[in-house]
C-alpha cells in the first residue's frame, strides 16, 4: 500500500493531484518537500481511537496552519496513536 499525503505547500500540486501522481513524478518535488520540513515546525498530534484525517481536522482548528505536510500511513496493517506534522 502506497502512502498518501496530507499536504498544502506552495509550488507543489494540491493533495489530491500529488497522491495521483506516480512515485517518480513525486520524486521531483522532493527537495521542496525537504526545504519546507527543514524550515517549518514539527509536532506529533495525538489522535487516538480516531483516524489520522479526524485527527488532522482537529490539528487545522487548534493551530490554525497556512501550509503542513504529512504522511497519512492509516490502514488495515498500520496502527498507531499520533502522526507527525510539519506546518507554518
Amino acid at each position: 500500500m502506497a502512502n498518501n499525503y496530507i499536504l498544502k505547500i506552495e509550488g507543489i500540486p494540491q493533495q489530491h493531484a500529488y497522491n495521483a501522481l506516480s512515485f517518480g513524478r513525486q520524486l521531483d518535488y522532493r527537495d521542496k518537500i525537504a526545504a519546507f520540513k527543514a524550515s517549518a515546525k514539527s509536532l506529533h498530534f495525538s489522535c487516538k481511537r480516531t483516524t489520522t484525517a479526524a485527527g488532522f481536522r482537529k490539528f487545522r482548528e487548534l493551530y490554525k496552519p497556512t501550509q503542513w505536510f504529512l504522511v497519512d500511513r492509516d490502514g488495515p496493517c498500520y496502527h498507531d496513536d499520533s502522526f507527525e506534522v510539519w506546518y507554518r
